[in-house]
């Protein structure tokens, strides 16, 4: 199963790093203008698991926002006949982005990697957050870190 998330692709063909929406990584306040923060560290920078924030992820990548979905996809989809999935159908993603899969656990929470969890917090939506509390730039580390583990999986 795993878990999705829509990036670009960087060079080395794994995802791009950084504090855009589509990249590995987490916006906070003062990050990009147009990008709403997904974690408010605290006065001393630290995130708290216990707010429940962290980088988006989708049990499958038709369940994505449709804004993440890459147009190409949809596309595809349509020719295929697969109008029963009309959220994907209906896709608005940059066509230079791609949907990644990171592992094959259960959508369910549970420990991620070294002090990452992931936190559901709906049916079609979850974060990767800090198992324990953290600093900011600590946490955009650890996230980075699993880049090499997000595989291409548009299927």
């Amino acid at each position: 199963m795993g878990v999705y998330r829509s990036m670009r692709k960087a060079d080395d063909g794994y995802p791009e790093v950084g504090d855009r929406k589509t990249q590995l990584g987490v916006t906070a306040p003062g990050d990009p203008p147009g990008t709403g923060p997904d974690v408010h560290p605290d006065e001393h920078g630290m995130i708290d698991p216990s707010r429940r924030e962290g980088m988006s992820v989708a049990p499958h990548w038709t369940r994505l926002p449709k804004h993440r979905i890459p147009r190409r996809l949809a596309e595809n989809l349509r020719e295929k006949g697969f109008s029963g999935l009309a959220h994907a159908v209906e896709a608005e993603g940059t066509r230079d982005s791609f949907c990644w899969r990171y592992g094959r656990a259960e959508f369910e929470d549970q420990q991620l990697g070294e002090g990452l969890q992931l936190v559901v917090t709906g049916r079609a939506h979850a974060v990767i957050a800090p198992l324990s509390s953290m600093p900011l730039d600590q946490f955009r580390q650890r996230l980075a870190s699993t880049r090499t583990a997000w595989l291409i999986d548009e299927t």
